[in-house]
């Protein structure tokens, strides 16, 4: 876990390190050490904000018992 940039949550500014909240979600994990290294205008902070979703709502399902899925963009990546 760990303070993270969410490019979901309107509240918190990429540039301000001080909006960021804790996270154990591992794509925001991956991006705010990401971006200690490069620039966060390369990021893809949409891309970001979707594949967070993706993490948690297959978590939600696991955790519910449902069969998971692989995400949108991995799916489209393989087929490519």
């Amino acid at each position: 876990m760990r303070r993270c940039y969410d490019p979901r949550d309107p509240a918190q500014s990429e540039r301000d390190p001080s909006s960021w909240r804790l996270s154990d979600n591992p794509i925001l994990v991956a991006a705010a050490e990401v971006s200690e290294s490069v620039s966060a205008a390369r990021i893809d902070w949409p891309a970001i904000a979707a594949d967070a979703d993706d993490f948690e709502r297959q978590i939600l399902k696991r955790d519910a018992g449902l069969p998971r899925a692989a995400p949108a963009r991995a799916a489209a990546r393989r087929s490519g």
